[in-house]
Formats: C-alpha cells, structure tokens, sequence
C-alpha cells in the first residue's frame, strides 16, 4: 500500500553505512579472541571515566582477561586494574607517589575485597604501569563517554 520511491532507496556512493564502523571496530569472526570494551563515567566524590574491557573467548565461551581503567581529572589520578592468569595487578597514577606501605595496604584491601566477593583464585599485587601494560594484550587505549 505504501511504498518508498527507488530514489529514496538510493544511496550515494560514498555515503558512509553505519554498519562500516562496526565493521572496523569488530574484526571478522575468524579468531577465537574478542575485546569488548565498554566506556563509563560514574559521579563519586569526584567525576570518574573510564572502560571496562573483557577479552572474550567465544570458542570456549570464556572470559580470558579484564582490564578497568579510571581516571579523575579534578584529583589527576588514574587506576588500572587487570584479571588475568589468577592475578589481579593493579596500578595507580597521580600527583603523588604511593608509599610502599600504603601499596601494601591497598593490596590487604583488594585481596579482601576479592574474597569477600567470592573470587579467591586471584592474587592481588601492586605493579607499575609499564608492568601491567607489558601483561595485557590490549592496547592502552583512551575511551571517554
């Protein structure tokens, strides 16, 4: 009864097709091996952003590695935190350095918290930067909402 007009139908030849940027996002389904990766912000004490990213084996069904990172810009500070192969490193960047002891202290935290959870298979350490980006296989990436 209604129709569209061919012309309507049309589209330019170099009109981009939305499906082309999911198309570059997401590779083709040939490996086994997917990042999903999820931009946040959440209002605390201060504005926080950050992604959630989830390295996904769809073969074995199975999540292989998580990565959280998170950042303020009101308090300069940024966190990364990763699960993967039974460890839970994480890193903190901002104004000041973390005494060792204060590292220490959040590890304690983080443990517990970890088993509190029910997760008792990872082990929580402190890492550097560098430590933790060497560890992951995905790229230190800036998402922001």
């Amino acid at each position: 009864m209604f129709t569209v007009s061919d012309r309507q139908n049309e589209k330019a030849a170099d009109a981009p097709d939305d499906a082309d940027l999911f198309k570059l996002l997401n590779h083709i389904k040939a490996g086994k091996n997917h990042w999903v990766v999820f931009p946040f912000e959440k209002q605390l004490d201060t504005l926080w952003k950050g992604s959630a990213a989830f390295l996904l084996d769809l073969q074995d069904t199975v999540c292989r590695e998580c990565c959280l990172r998170v950042r303020s810009e009101e308090k300069q500070e940024a966190w990364i935190f990763t699960l993967k192969n039974s460890l839970c490193l994480f890193s903190y960047q901002g104004q000041a350095e973390l005494s060792g002891q204060k590292k220490e202290e959040l590890t304690a935290l983080l443990q517990t918290c970890l088993e509190a959870a029910g997760v008792t298979a990872y082990t929580a350490r402190y890492a550097d930067g560098i430590e933790i980006e060497q560890n992951q296989t995905l790229a230190s990436i800036d998402i922001s909402v």
